[in-house]
């Protein structure tokens, strides 16, 4: 029995969530282990990016003996008997008998060359990311990493792939407001004599603020301009894609890596065995949460992808009480604020889309017929 886009999306959605759900988890956690690491004394942000996009590399492992015992004959389950094998086609109006030139599966050769545009923006949001951890807090860099939100929401009616609604709007603002309460928590804490004593110190908290917001705005971009060109992750093999960064990342970046060892900038050292097995720990992490948070993006939307990074700072103030204290009242008005916008957001972006499918719209719309939808949209709401 074939299930109509209308009754099919709901469930992609809520696996959207749920996977984004996890993902957050995995990232507060890796962030702990990466700031382990640099509280040991082995602030390297580029060498620890290196080996956490390098990672990537295992996923192509198996494609390559899947496809070397394909071209020998030999049958490998869930193999692909054609191109477009478990790939299932779009619905089109009765009217069209194709599907549109932009829904076709990606060939391994254009999942390369979509690996070799996204392989450089991906190295310099998580080098980004780690740079700010090595110079400031976990909360601080958190807090500074969720105005992704806002990037989103403007890159993605800069590029007509987000419908622009009041509901978005607001519910971005709030988040951000969220990010603010805990950000004046954070820095009214810092400066308490209970919390000098901290393992963590920050030599330079400024520039590392300035780092995460660098950051921010490379995610956004990366997120926007990956959605407006798959449109859709059936298309793409994640796990080729993933393991073609990796690959891509590490002969490419290993050049600038070497530069930094020569010009002292970051010189490459073997890190002892605690924080050689907290290195494997994030890359671990890295492994799994970075492909499941494309997938989770892809089935929902960059601004709720976006906002919902925004959960990591909840997890980050927990866990910053579990290892150094207590935690604001602020602190935790801020978390339920950005909860709260999370939550109003997902329910009127999935309200819309169902909408959206329940007018027999293709899932697959075009830039201008999404963009017209979100100014009708606004209209009907002023």
């Amino acid at each position: 029995m074939n299930l109509t886009p209308g009754k099919r999306w709901p469930s992609d959605y809520t696996l959207g969530i749920l996977i984004l759900l996890v993902v957050v988890s995995l990232w507060t956690v890796g962030n702990f282990v990466a700031q382990d690491a640099y509280d040991t004394g082995f602030r390297k942000p580029f060498w620890v990016t290196y080996l956490n996009a390098s990672s990537f590399v295992v996923y192509l492992v198996p494609y390559a003996i899947k496809h070397v015992l394909q071209k020998y004959g030999i049958h490998v389950w869930g193999g692909r008997a054609k191109p477009h094998g478990d790939y299932q086609s779009l619905p089109t109006d009765d009217k069209e008998g194709s599907l549109s030139p932009g829904s076709h599966p990606y060939t391994p050769k254009e999942t390369f060359k979509l690996a070799l545009t996204f392989a450089i923006p991906y190295f310099l949001l998580n080098w980004a990311l780690f740079a700010s951890l090595s110079l400031t807090s976990v909360t601080s860099s958190t807090i500074l990493g969720s105005t992704v939100g806002i990037w989103t929401l403007v890159l993605g009616r800069l590029f007509r792939i987000e419908a622009l609604t009041p509901v978005k709007v607001l519910a971005v603002a709030t988040s951000f407001v969220g990010v603010v309460l805990v950000s004046v928590s954070d820095g009214s804490s810092s400066g308490t004599p209970a919390a000098a004593p901290a393992a963590h110190t920050d030599p330079a908290p400024v520039l590392g603020d300035a780092i995460a917001l660098l950051g921010a705005l490379i995610c956004a971009l990366y997120m926007v301009l990956f959605k407006r060109r798959v449109r859709d992750e059936a298309r793409v093999d994640m796990r080729l894609f993933f393991g073609l960064m990796g690959a891509l990342n590490a002969v490419g970046m290993l050049p600038v890596g070497l530069l930094l060892h020569l010009v002292g900038a970051e010189r490459l050292a073997w890190p002892g065995a605690h924080v050689a097995l907290v290195i494997a720990a994030g890359v671990a992490t890295t492994v799994v949460a970075d492909v499941l948070w494309v997938v989770a993006m892809m089935k929902t939307t960059p601004v709720v992808a976006s906002v919902g990074q925004s959960l990591t700072m909840p997890l980050a103030i927990v866990g910053d009480f579990v290892l150094h204290g207590a935690v604001s009242v602020l602190a935790i008005l801020g978390c339920v604020v950005v909860l709260a916008s999370f939550g109003v957001l997902g329910l009127d972006t999935r309200k819309e889309a169902e909408h959206e499918k329940g007018r027999g719209l293709p899932q697959q719309s075009t830039d201008e017929e999404t963009m017209e939808m979100g100014d009708r949209s606004m209209q009907e709401e002023e």
